[in-house]
Order: C-alpha cells, then sequence, then structure tokens
C-alpha cells in the first residue's frame, strides 16, 4: 500500500503537516456512508491509477451528464478529464475526520489547485457547493457558490 492509501485509511485524526503548504476541504452535511464512498473510491482508484475500479454507482452518475451538462457547470467532468486530473494534480491526501455531520480531508499541495478532482466526487454524492469550506494555508476561508 503506498502512503497515500495508507493516509487515507489510517491518518483519521485530522492531522495537520508542520512544514508543507495544506488545504483543509470541510464537507458539511456529510454521512458516513458520504466518507466512506470517497475513501473507498479514491483508494481503489490509487491502486493502479486507472479507471476500471471505480465503483458503479460513480460510473453510473458521470455517464448520465451531458455535454450541455457538462458546458453548463464548471464543477462537473467526464471520466476521461477526471481520470487526467487525477492523474496530474498537484495535492496529496494527508489526512481525515469525521465527525456528526461534517467531514474534513487535510491534503498537501506541491502546486496550484482548485481540487476540482475532489469536489467532482463530493458533488456526484449530492452535495451542495455551498456545503464545501476550503480553509487554504496560503489564501485563507473561502466557500463555494452554486451556479443558479
Amino acid at each position: 500500500m503506498e502512503n497515500e492509501e495508507k493516509n487515507i485509511c489510517n491518518n483519521i485524526n485530522l492531522i495537520i503537516p508542520e512544514n508543507s503548504d495544506y488545504i483543509i476541504l470541510r464537507v458539511n452535511n456529510a454521512t458516513d456512508k458520504f466518507a466512506d464512498n470517497v475513501k473507498k473510491l479514491l483508494t481503489d482508484y490509487f491502486k493502479e491509477y486507472n479507471c476500471l475500479h471505480l465503483p458503479k454507482w460513480f460510473l453510473d452518475i458521470v455517464k448520465k451528464y451531458t455535454d450541455d451538462d457538462l458546458w453548463n457547470d464548471e464543477f462537473l467532468l467526464n471520466i476521461d478529464n477526471w481520470h487526467k486530473k487525477m492523474k496530474n494534480r498537484s495535492w496529496r491526501w494527508y489526512s481525515s475526520e469525521k465527525a456528526d455531520k461534517e467531514f474534513k480531508i487535510v491534503v498537501t499541495q506541491s502546486g496550484m489547485t482548485n481540487l476540482s478532482e475532489l469536489i467532482f466526487l463530493f458533488y456526484c454524492q449530492g452535495i451542495k457547493l455551498k456545503d464545501i469550506v476550503i480553509e487554504d494555508k496560503k489564501y485563507g476561508t473561502y466557500f463555494l457558490k452554486e451556479n443558479y
């Protein structure tokens, strides 16, 4: 198991890196199932960095998006774009924590990122953009807004 997979599975007490740039994604109204789905999908994907191991629920949702959907919503991705973004991402999962209806993820970053790959996973599970808060060590806290 690679370090990132270990971090997803084992670092569950919201550990903050001391000597790295990091971002905390706080997802409000998150169920235990939501957190488990995100962690399972990513650990399965990281095993071979391909889409063959992605869960059916995720692929079924992604296949429903039309070209118009993708054009009209900047947070939607098709599976090819999601895969490219995952392979070329500049963040790494560091730790997480699930408490009540909140799921927090700490990622370290090695370059600029808008975390669209993760936000897309949240969005596919019905999380509203208004329920995602991004706490960036460099740039402060910001909130996402719905596109409509």
